[in-house]
């Protein structure tokens, strides 16, 4: 079920959810800044319908908002007070909630910042059908069980999801745009993919007819090389065309191994993700865990966000890998997570406490640091980035890279890392914005410019296609593993990338300034 249709494009799972409120729930809301009376003044709804009046609470609401608490006083050099007189007569004038919430979509993107939109009540209507709709399978399969027990015929249907009322279905794959193409990255093992033989290294032309080489090309024409729209189009591609309903399938057109243009069409197989909660204001993720060893010596974690689920299945691993001198953690796609999880993971791989960065909000600062746990990992770390670690990803990886704990191999990450909150508008939808920026441990703000890997290496179709994943190769090679008794994993013929002393971080920032405003929390702290 197409649960995120509604939601804007690049919306989707790119907030990453911090334990940072806690620090701001015992503090006050700071004073507004000064303004122009007449923008200040509540806005006249006397004499309008009730959908009317609505809609303009729900704009006032969202501008006051990011006027008081966002976190750049000069909006990005935007003027914030003309932004409400020029947008306020079109809001009035709106005739759906769709229609005003595309305005405050329009509005806010002028801040051009991450981490900032406007989610749909439809998105949280559709979760809660599908819990209603598993809660009802539950009860269904409760009474025929209890039929039977008694002695009354009855049939159980097994396959009823009623555990994950949120399960996807899809082919099993992972898509990355590679030379202006859209490629097949990865394969889930027994996906319904793997089956009928579609490979890392495919290009995919087409779903069900929709030719995605011209949309492609039409988005390159019009969007930057670097656009957010193109960045996360492999995502949008797989959840909205890929992915689908139970039992029901996908026609793909793909160019082969040999340049052969084939065509096929895949039954969508349930998908093994896990459903996790990321907050009370915030759609319900999946999370797909994977771990396993690459050989005698080294270990491999792999997952797709920072929830809270992850810190006993990568606690769970590290048993798994008791003795192994080395591991590799897998970002690559990692669209963000809990802040908390990010610093706990930190603490079990590090002897010392390690400082994770440094929020900078409008009226003082906060320090991110993580503390040494029990169970730690005290072996050789790589850590794999690309454009889609966002957020929690990158703070994470940033944090272990500045310490010296860990070399950063990949492409450079997608530079999205603002701790943002979230609050309820009148029509039910859910407005997302920063409330302060993000400075790595070595003094360096990773908004727009995002993590620089200490080893560059990008993803090409040859080496899929034979196979092997260039990145996770320099990254077992780094290690200083035997090539050929990894090849399977995909070295190939990478050199080494040779462990020296721990890296040499920047040298530290000074001390962050101290608050002088108190702030109060307005919601789950996200990055």
């Amino acid at each position: 079920m197409k649960f995120y249709a509604h939601i804007s494009l690049t919306l989707t799972f790119i907030f990453a959810f911090g334990l940072v409120g806690d620090a701001f729930s015992q503090r006050r809301r700071p004073a507004p800044r000064p303004a122009p009376r007449h923008v200040l003044m509540p806005p006249l709804t006397a004499n309008l319908k009730p959908d009317q009046k609505r809609r303009v609470e729900s704009f006032d609401k969202a501008w006051r908002t990011i006027y008081n608490y966002y976190f750049d006083d000069k909006f990005n050099n935007v003027n914030w007070e003309q932004v409400k007189l020029e947008y306020e007569p079109k809001v009035r004038a709106a005739k759906t909630d769709e229609e005003l919430h595309e305005l405050l979509d329009t509005m806010i993107a002028r801040l051009r910042v991450s981490h900032l939109g406007i989610i749909r009540p439809t998105v949280y209507e559709a979760i809660e059908t599908a819990k209603e709709t598993a809660r009802e399978r539950a009860t269904q399969r409760a009474l025929e069980k209890a039929e039977m027990a008694a002695g009354e015929d009855a049939v159980v249907d097994e396959d009823m999801d009623f555990d994950d009322p949120l399960s996807i279905y899809g082919p099993g794959v992972d898509l990355r745009i590679i030379g202006n193409r859209l490629m097949v990255f990865r394969v889930t093992a027994n996906s319904a993919a793997e089956y009928a033989g579609i490979k890392p290294g495919y290009i995919i032309e087409s779903i069900d007819d929709v030719s995605l080489s011209l949309l492609l090309a039409r988005i390159s024409l019009l969007e930057k090389p670097d656009s957010r729209v193109k960045r996360y189009l492999p995502v949008e591609v797989v959840n909205e065309m890929l992915n689908g309903d139970k039992d029901s399938t996908v026609k793909i057109g793909y160019i082969d191994e040999n340049d052969q243009s084939k065509e096929i069409e895949i039954r969508r197989e349930r998908l093994q993700a896990q459903t996790v909660t990321l907050g009370s204001d915030v759609p319900d993720d999946h999370l797909v865990f994977e771990s396993r060893s690459i050989d005698a010596d080294t270990g491999y974690v792999y997952f797709d966000n920072f929830s809270l689920p992850v810190i006993e299945k990568f606690c769970s691993a590290l048993t798994e890998f008791k003795g192994k001198k080395s591991l590799v953690i897998d970002l690559r796609g990692n669209l963000g997570g809990v802040i908390g999880v990010s610093i706990g993971l930190a603490g079990m791989v590090s002897e010392t406490p390690m400082r994770m960065g440094t929020s900078i909000m409008r009226y003082g600062a906060e320090p991110l640091m993580s503390q040494p746990k029990a169970k730690r990992f005290a072996g050789r770390i790589v850590v794999l980035v690309d454009g889609l670690s966002v957020s929690a990803a990158e703070m994470f990886a940033v944090a272990l890279q500045s310490s010296g704990r860990a070399l950063v191999i990949g492409d450079r990450s997608a530079g999205e890392t603002l701790p943002a909150v979230a609050v309820e508008l009148p029509t039910g939808a859910r407005l997302y914005y920063p409330i302060a920026n993000f400075r790595a441990p070595n003094g360096k703000f990773l908004e727009g410019q995002g993590v620089t890997p200490d080893k560059l290496v990008t993803l090409d179709r040859a080496s899929l296609i034979k196979g092997i994943d260039p990145q996770l190769a320099a990254a077992v090679a780094s290690l200083g593993q035997n090539v050929q008794k990894t090849s399977v994993y995909g070295m190939g013929n990478a050199a080494p990338v040779e462990f020296s002393e721990p890296i040499a971080a920047d040298p530290p920032p000074p001390p962050p300034a101290p608050i002088k405003k108190p702030l109060k929390t307005l919601g789950t702290v996200i990055v």
